[in-house]
């Protein structure tokens, strides 16, 4: 009877370590995004970094010029997110900020001088491995950025110089 308890125990400790080992190895830590600059109270991310280069390597491919060496391309693509963060930064404290109706209207003025209608427009972005949501953020990022150097311009001009 002993030997019983012992043999079923045994078993039952067997499947237990079995399962334990089963479920170690398939709960594997999976990396979804890393951190790559900070910037201010803010972060750019890898997958930022990665969008960028697929948008400037569609670019560079469209006009037919060569693009730059892999790792300078990252850099210089690394340095203009940090530029844009830091600027959009300095453009949303000064109160800049676009409106639905005014990004919608620059949208229809790229597809327009790309001779499209706007939902040939959106097969274009998505063909390029984009989603309108992330072509709608750079371009409300631009037309920010826009605003928020005159903004700044002004802001500068209004502050009486240091001795």
């Amino acid at each position: 009877m002993n030997l019983r308890k012992t043999s079923k125990f045994l078993s039952a400790a067997t499947l237990a370590c079995a399962l334990l080992v089963s479920l170690s190895a398939t709960a594997q830590i999976q990396m979804l995004d890393k951190v790559i600059a900070i910037v201010d109270d803010d972060v750019v991310l890898q997958s930022e970094l990665d969008q960028r280069l697929v948008s400037v390597l569609a670019q560079i491919q469209q006009s037919g010029t060569q693009a730059p060496p892999e790792e300078v391309l990252v850099q210089q693509v690394l340095d203009r997110l940090i530029s844009e963060r830091l600027q959009l930064n300095i453009a949303y404290s000064a109160g800049v900020r676009i409106p639905d109706e005014e990004l919608n209207s620059a949208m229809a003025r790229i597809a327009a001088g790309n001779q499209l209608t706007m939902e040939q427009y959106i097969e274009n972005i998505h063909s390029q491995g984009q989603t309108v949501a992330t072509v709608r953020e750079e371009i409300r990022n631009e037309l920010t950025l826009v605003g928020g150097r005159v903004t700044w311009s002004s802001l500068l001009a209004s502050r009486p110089l240091l001795p």
